[in-house]
């Protein structure tokens, strides 16, 4: 269980929303948020629970549309995030094959951090030094 609520990124007093009262407190387009919903960009945990964070995607998309660029980021975070999601079930099998009284302590901390920190010091890092390289480009053009 706690694995699964840090996962789900959800503060546990975070208000919870039908769809239909969700629309309706954050002024959604239902057409939008159906498009969103088919490509898997907006993903509200349980089925008719959504929150804050789905709001918050939302505002993302728009932002995009309002500057008149396409989201494609969105869906290919959406793409890798199925992928590495599958490698990430793979890793937990693994460890629980191997699991036993000895080593259960230390595979719990092997998969928390390989979630929680090493996935996010990865993105974060490989991401700055693109955005490093290309500024020292712009630079030296």
């Amino acid at each position: 269980q706690p694995l699964m609520n840090t996962l789900s990124a959800i503060p546990t007093d975070a208000k919870h929303f039908t769809k239909k009262e969700f629309i309706e407190h954050y002024h959604v387009d239902i057409t939008l948020l159906e498009k969103l919903l088919n490509d898997g960009i907006v993903l509200p945990l349980h089925e008719d629970d959504y929150t804050d964070r789905e709001a918050s995607i939302i505002k993302l998309v728009l932002y995009f549309k309002k500057a008149g660029v396409d989201h494609g980021i969105l869906k290919a975070y959406v793409h890798h995030a199925k992928a590495l999601s599958e490698l990430e079930y793979q890793m937990q099998a693994n460890l629980c094959s191997v699991r036993d009284e000895k080593n259960f302590s230390t595979l719990w901390k092997i998969m928390f951090e390989s979630l929680f920190n090493a996935k996010t010091y990865l993105f974060n890092r490989n991401t700055y030094q693109v955005l490093l390289n290309a500024v020292k480009n712009e630079v030296k053009q």
